[in-house]
C-alpha cells in the first residue's frame, strides 16, 4: 500500500473531525491596519481556518453590490470602501463564494460565507450611511459547513466502494468497537451525530445581536472540541501503527488480512491511552448581551459542564470564576459581577448577575468561565449602552384622528431600561398602496416624543391595501428594527364622521322632531357626490320612535328621518353610518295637556247579593283639563282584581267630561275588588262586599234504603236538600224541583224529578224515589238549583244454597219417642229430608212437611241424651229455579212452639223436653 494511498484513508477518517472544527466557527477580528487613504478602510478574515482565494461580494440591502477583492492563502483580506457608494444602503453584509481550505493534502472547495461590518467600538454598522471617511472596520465572516458535509459524504462512499480497502475498514470497525465499551454506544452514536448531522448555515447572522444562535453556536462548539480531542488520542495509536507497515502489506490482499494476528495488541495500545483519559468543556452563556448603564438591566451568565468523557467520577472542580476583559475602546471602568467566583464541592454549573458596574455607555467586555482547574469556556459579549437607548420597536396601529381629521400610523419605541426615555427619529416608509405622508412623500422622518411614540399623518388616495414599515435604529444597541403592518386604505368616498342635529328639540309627548344627520367622507375634494350613503338612526335612551330607521344620503350627504316622541323626558339619538357613529342629540319632550295623570273608580252600590250587579264609573284626571278642553275617546279598561265577578263591557271610552263606565255582576258570596286604568294610570282599588242569598242550595246528601239490594230489587233514593238560610227564604218555592238521574249502572227510576217537600222542623228540604236495580250497580245524581249530590246502589245476583241443620233435645234419657216442629222461611228454603243421628242413630224418623215448617216424630230404643247432643239432621235447600241474594241465617229457623220438644217413654207418658238448633250451616 503506498503512503499516497495511506494519507487519501487518513483524509476519510480525519474529515469528520475537520468538519467539527470548522462547522461553526465564530467571526474572529482581523488585526488593525494602517495605511487607510480615502475612504473606509475594512480589514478581516475568514473563519477559524483559512479559506483562501475567496470572492468577497459587499451586499446593498441583499443584492450584490460590489466586488471588493480576495482573501489570501490565511484567509486575510482588505479593502477600501467609498462611503459615497453605500450612502442609501439601508443595510449592509458581506458574503463570499469560490473559496479554498487546505485539509491535509487536499484542497477542498469551501462553503459560502455570510458576514457583517463592525466599527471599532464593536457597533455592527446596519446603514450605509454610517461609514465614515478614513475610519477602520473589521469584517466577520462565518461559515456555512453543508457543503463539506456533502464533500465528506461524497468521498467517503467512494472509498467505502473500493475493495482495496477491505482490511483497514476492519480496523475501523475494531477502533470503534473498543470506543463502545469505553464510552458506552451512546456517546459512539452521538460521535456519529456530531460528524452527519450537526452543521448549520448561518443566515443574516450579526453576532452578538442574535443572541439564542450565538450562544447555540458556542455550546455546540465546545462539546465538538471536546470529540474532537478524544478522537485525536484514538488516531494517535492508530496512525503510529499504520507507519509502521510496509508499503507492500496490503497491495493485492483484497480478500486476505494478514493484519488480524496484531489486533488485540493494537486495541490494547488505543485502550491504554484512553484509560485515564479525561475531556469535558465549558459552555458560557447569557440571557442578554446589552445591559444599560443605571444598572437596572442586567444580564445572567451561566456557565454550565458538557461533554464529559472518561474522568471517572466527573471533573472534580471547585471554583468557576467569570473573568470580563474589556474589547476596543472600552478601558475605563469594569463590570459588576456577582458573585464572583462561584465555590462549591464538584460544580457542574454556576450562575452570576453581570451589571454595568462602573462600565460607561458604549463599552463592549469579553466575558469567559475559567474552572478551578484552568479549563476556559467559549467568550460571551456584553456591551454597556444607556438606559435611554432603543430596545425594540412596534407598530402601535393605524387610526383615524378626529381632532386634525387626518389618517395617522404610530410606531412606539420601548427603552432598554425602565428608567431611558428613548430619543431619536423612527423613519416611516410606504411600500405599496395608495396612501402617502403629508405632502405626497413616501417616506418619512418623525422625532420619538417622551412617551416613546412616533406618529405620522397620513394621506389617502384610493382604496386599497396598503403595507407600511417602521424602521429605528440606535447607534449602541445596533438595534436596527423593520417592522411592517399591512392595511387596507379606505376608499375616498369612505365615511370619515357623522354629525346629527335635530328641529325642534323641546316637543310635547306625541309630536315629532326633524333628525337630519350629515356624513364627512375621508376625501371630500375627489368624492364630489355623497348620495347613497345608508344611515341608521337610533334612539339610545328614553321613549321615541324613528320612521324610517333607516334612510340614504342625498348629493350633499344629508339623509334625514322623524322621530316621534311617545312619552315626557329626555330622549336621546344617535345616527351611524359605515360603522362611524355621530354625536348624541338630546329632545327634551313635555307632557301633553291631555295626558292622563291619574283615573277614580267608584261604584253605585259597594254591598250586593251573589247574582246582583252594580254600575261602575271611572273619572280620567289630565295634566291641564282647561288646555285640554273635551276629554272624550280616552279608552278606560276595568279589572277584577279579586274575587268572583266580572264587568261587561271590560273596556270604555270616557265622554266629553272624561267619565266612562261598565257594569259589574258578581257571582258568589265574599269581597270583589275592582280597578280601572287608563293611559297606563292605574285608578284606586273599590271593594263591593257580596253576601249570599238565603236560598242558596247549600248542599245536597244522597242516601240509598237499602244501599244493595237484589238484580230486580227496590231500593229509596231520598235526598236532603241544605239551604244557606232555611228561615229567611221565604220563596223555597221557588227553587225548582229536584231531579234524579242515574249516572252510572241500568238501574231504572220511579221519577226523574219531584217536588221538594220542606221539613219545618228539620229546616230541610226532602225528595224522594224508587230506584229498580238491573243486573248493575248504579249510580243516582240529584241536582237542584245546580248543586248535586249522589249515592250508589249496590246490586248482588241469586244464588242457590243447600242448608243443614241438626237439632238436638234433652231427655235425661229417657227411651220412647219425640216429636218436634222447625219452622223455617218458605220464600227462601224448601225441605228436603231428615235422618237420626248421635244417640238416635237408627231410630224410626216420620217427617211432615206442610212448606212452612216440618214436624219430626222419632222413636228411639236407645233413649235420648241427657247433654242435648244433635239427634236430627234437617236438610233443606233454595227452591228449584230460583236463588237468594244473601245466604239463609239460623235466626231465620224456629223450634216451635217456644223452642221445645214432646218427650214420651214407653209406658205412653209425654212431657216437655227442651229443643234446639246445634249446628247451621249453609253452602
Amino acid at each position: 500500500m503506498s503512503w499516497r494511498r495511506l494519507g487519501l484513508w487518513l483524509w476519510v477518517f480525519v474529515l469528520p473531525l475537520l468538519l467539527v472544527a470548522c462547522g461553526g466557527g465564530g467571526g474572529g477580528g482581523g488585526e488593525e491596519t494602517s495605511g487607510t487613504t480615502s475612504g473606509a478602510t475594512v480589514v478581516g478574515s475568514v473563519s477559524k481556518d483559512p479559506v483562501a482565494n475567496a470572492t468577497v461580494w459587499l451586499l446593498c440591502d441583499g443584492k450584490k453590490l460590489k466586488k471588493l477583492g480576495q482573501t489570501d492563502g490565511e484567509g486575510n483580506f482588505q479593502f477600501k470602501l467609498n462611503p459615497v457608494e453605500v450612502a442609501n444602503c439601508t443595510r449592509l453584509t458581506l458574503k463570499s463564494e469560490n473559496g479554498t481550505m487546505q485539509v491535509g493534502n487536499d484542497t477542498l472547495a469551501a462553503p459560502p460565507l455570510q458576514g457583517f461590518i463592525m466599527d471599532e467600538d464593536g457597533n455592527v454598522v446596519h446603514k450605509g450611511a454610517d461609514i465614515i471617511s478614513g475610519a477602520l472596520y473589521y469584517a466577520f465572516l462565518t461559515v456555512d459547513t453543508s457543503a463539506l458535509v456533502e464533500k465528506h459524504s461524497d468521498n467517503f462512499t467512494q472509498i467505502e466502494n473500493d475493495p482495496e480497502f477491505e482490511p483497514v475498514r476492519t480496523l475501523v470497525y475494531h477502533v470503534r468497537e473498543r470506543a463502545r465499551e469505553e464510552f458506552g454506544s451512546e456517546r459512539e452514536e452521538y460521535i456519529k451525530k456530531l460528524f452527519t448531522e450537526h452543521h448549520f448555515s448561518i443566515r443574516d447572522y450579526e453576532p452578538p445581536y442574535n443572541r439564542v444562535l450565538a450562544d447555540a453556536i458556542s455550546r455546540l462548539l465546545q462539546i465538538q472540541t471536546d470529540f474532537l480531542s478524544l478522537w485525536e488520542k484514538l488516531l494517535q495509536g492508530f496512525v503510529a501503527l499504520l507507519q509502521d507497515l510496509q508499503d507492500g502489506v496490503m497491495d493485492g490482499q483484497v480478500n486476505g488480512n494478514p493484519i488480524s494476528g496484531n489486533y488485540t495488541n493494537i486495541l490494547d495500545q488505543i485502550g491504554s491511552t484512553l484509560q485515564n483519559y479525561c475531556s469535558y468543556a465549558v459552555g458560557l452563556s447569557g440571557d442578554r448581551i446589552i445591559i444599560s448603564s443605571d444598572g437596572q438591566v442586567c444580564s445572567k451568565l451561566t456557565a454550565k459542564i458538557a461533554g464529559v468523557i472518561g474522568c471517572g467520577e466527573g471533573p472534580q472542580i471547585s471554583e468557576i470564576a467569570f473573568d470580563a476583559m474589556p474589547v476596543g475602546n472600552a478601558t475605563n471602568g469594569t463590570l459588576a459581577i456577582n458573585p464572583n467566583p462561584v465555590q462549591g464541592n464538584t460544580l457542574t454549573e454556576a450562575s452570576a448577575q453581570v451589571c454595568a458596574g462602573s462600565a460607561p455607555a458604549g463599552s463592549v467586555f469579553r466575558i469567559t468561565a475559567v474552572t478551578s482547574d484552568n479549563r476556559t469556556s467559549n467568550p460571551v459579549l456584553i456591551k454597556v449602552c444607556n438606559a435611554d437607548s432603543v430596545d425594540e420597536i412596534s407598530m402601535a396601529g393605524i387610526y383615524f384622528d378626529q381632532t386634525t381629521n387626518q389618517w395617522k400610523v404610530k410606531a412606539m419605541v420601548a427603552p432598554l431600561s425602565g428608567n431611558g426615555t428613548p430619543s431619536g427619529k423612527v423613519t416611516f416608509k410606504i411600500v405599496k398602496g395608495q396612501v402617502t405622508f403629508t405632502g405626497g412623500k413616501k417616506e418619512i422622518e418623525v422625532d420619538i416624543d417622551t412617551d416613546g411614540y412616533a406618529v405620522a399623518p397620513l394621506e389617502v388616495q384610493g382604496a386599497g391595501m396598503a403595507k407600511l414599515v417602521a424602521l429605528v435604529e440606535d447607534p449602541c444597541t445596533g438595534i436596527h428594527r423593520r417592522v411592517a403592518m399591512s392595511y387596507v386604505a379606505p376608499d375616498p368616498c369612505a365615511v370619515k364622521a357623522v354629525s346629527l342635529n335635530a328641529t325642534p328639540i323641546s316637543v310635547v309627548a306625541g309630536e315629532s322632531a326633524n333628525l337630519t344627520a350629515q356624513v364627512e367622507v375621508v376625501n371630500p375634494d375627489i368624492c364630489a357626490d355623497l348620495s347613497g350613503k345608508q344611515v341608521t338612526f337610533e334612539v339610545v335612551s328614553g321613549d321615541g320612535t324613528v320612521n324610517p330607521a333607516t334612510t340614504v344620503t342625498d348629493a350633499s350627504g344629508n339623509a334625514s328621518t322623524t322621530l316621534t316622541a311617545n312619552a315626557p323626558g329626555e330622549i336621546k339619538v344617535k345616527a351611524t353610518s359605515e360603522g362611524k357613529t355621530s354625536n348624541e342629540v338630546t329632545i327634551q319632550v313635555a307632557e301633553h295637556p291631555c295626558t292622563v295623570t291619574g283615573v277614580t273608580l267608584s261604584a253605585n252600590k259597594t254591598s250586593l247579593t251573589a247574582g246582583d250587579s252594580t254600575q261602575l264609573m271611572a273619572q280620567v284626571q289630565v295634566v291641564n283639563a282647561e288646555q285640554c278642553g273635551d276629554l272624550s275617546g280616552k279608552e278606560v279598561t276595568f279589572e277584577v282584581v279579586s274575587g268572583d265577578g266580572y264587568v261587561n263591557p271590560p273596556t270604555a271610552q270616557t265622554d266629553a267630561t272624561g267619565k266612562a263606565s261598565t257594569t259589574l255582576t258578581v257571582n258568589a258570596p265574599g269581597e270583589v275588588k275592582v280597578k280601572a286604568t287608563s293611559e297606563g294610570k292605574t285608578s284606586n282599588e273599590v271593594a263591593i262586599q257580596v253576601a249570599q242569598d238565603p236560598c242558596t242550595v247549600t248542599g245536597i246528601d244522597v242516601r240509598a234504603e237499602p244501599a244493595t239490594v237484589c238484580a230486580g230489587g227496590n231500593s229509596t233514593i231520598k235526598a236532603t236538600i241544605h239551604l244557606a238560610d232555611f228561615d229567611s227564604c221565604t220563596n223555597k218555592d221557588a227553587i225548582g224541583d229536584a231531579a234524579f238521574e242515574v249516572t252510572q249502572g241500568d238501574g231504572v227510576l220511579s221519577q226523574v224529578s219531584i217536588p221538594i217537600g220542606w221539613n219545618d222542623v228539620d229546616k230541610v228540604g226532602v225528595a224522594a224515589v224508587t230506584l229498580t236495580a238491573g243486573s248493575q250497580n248504579s249510580t243516582v245524581r240529584v241536582t237542584v238549583d245546580g248543586v248535586s249530590g249522589q249515592t250508589s246502589v249496590g246490586v248482588t245476583q241469586p244464588k242457590a244454597y243447600t242448608c243443614t241443620l241438626k237439632l238436638g233435645v234433652t231427655a235425661n234419657g229417657t227411651i220412647g219417642g219425640v216429636d218436634v216442629t222447625v219452622d223455617y222461611p218458605e220464600t227462601a228454603l224448601g225441605f228436603d229430608n231428615v235422618v237420626a243421628i248421635g244417640a238416635a242413630q237408627g231410630g224410626l224418623v216420620v217427617p211432615n212437611d206442610n212448606g212452612t215448617h216440618v214436624k219430626i216424630g222419632l222413636i228411639s230404643a236407645g233413649g235420648f241424651p241427657a247433654d242435648g247432643s244433635a239427634v236430627l239432621k234437617l236438610t233443606f235447600s233454595t227452591p228449584q229455579n230460583q236463588g237468594l241474594c244473601s245466604e239463609p241465617q239460623e235466626s231465620e229457623l224456629a223450634i216451635i212452639p217456644d223452642g221445645n220438644a214432646t218427650c214420651s217413654d214407653l209406658s205412653g207418658n209425654t212431657f216437655a223436653c227442651p229443643a234446639q238448633i246445634v249446628e247451621f250451616t249453609c253452602q
